[in-house]
């Protein structure tokens, strides 16, 4: 049976004052009422810890989709990621004082790992549905691209069942505020791009591109 987890990347912060995580609660609610099996979780957003808390999310809820989401504050729309890279530099620290420069995920990893999603099937439901989401070829080099090749990775050599993808959003309307000339969305359309997505998994899962073992 089917089990969506969808893994927010949540910085040292508190959850109740993390918008985003917020915004994504009324989706148990809805998946509920639809009879999805659905599942919010957080991950913390530092190096290496995100991997392996990444790792028994898995075998605790054995999902059979995975989606990480992460919030990106210049980007002007939503993100789904195709291409996760072997490639770690940040200018900034993670809360564990951890800055990787021009380092490797995975010591013996290819270059990069592609999304198992059936992401063409995803775009165009979104676009039908008029929401502002677009494919993506590069999801940085920072935590959120290091806990996708993670996945990927993790996908290829333990679990070749499990499909897995990135999605990166822009600041909600309600963080905007604070900051000029920044895009952002409201948390309504948030949830109308994470339950489109969801419904698109469900019904194509002989549409997807498979890892090989």
């Amino acid at each position: 049976m089917s089990k969506i987890v969808i893994a927010y990347l949540q910085y040292p912060i508190s959850s109740d004052s993390c918008p985003c995580w917020q915004a994504l609660q009324p989706l148990l609610a809805w998946a509920e009422q639809n009879g999805i099996p659905l599942q919010l979780s957080q991950l913390p957003a530092v190096y290496k810890d995100s991997l392996v808390k990444l790792e028994q999310l898995i075998n605790h809820s054995k999902p059979s989709h995975l989606l990480l989401v992460q919030q990106c504050p210049s980007l002007l729309q939503i993100q789904l990621e195709k291409v996760a890279s072997n490639v770690l530099h940040s200018t900034e620290a993670d809360a564990n004082g951890i800055r990787p420069t021009d380092a490797l995920t995975a010591q013996t990893g290819p270059a990069a790992y592609f999304s198992n999603l059936p992401l063409a099937h995803i775009i165009q439901a979104q676009h039908q549905q008029q929401l502002p989401v677009q494919l993506s070829y590069f999801a940085g080099t920072a935590v959120a691209n290091h806990t996708f090749y993670g996945l990927m990775h993790f996908i290829k050599h333990q679990n070749t069942n499990l499909y897995g993808g990135l999605m990166q959003v822009p600041l909600l309307t309600q963080q905007a505020w604070q900051h000029q000339n920044i895009a952002s969305i409201s948390a309504e359309l948030l949830r109308q791009s994470l339950q489109q997505l969801v419904l698109t998994c469900l019904n194509n899962n002989n549409n997807v591109l498979k890892i090989p073992g």
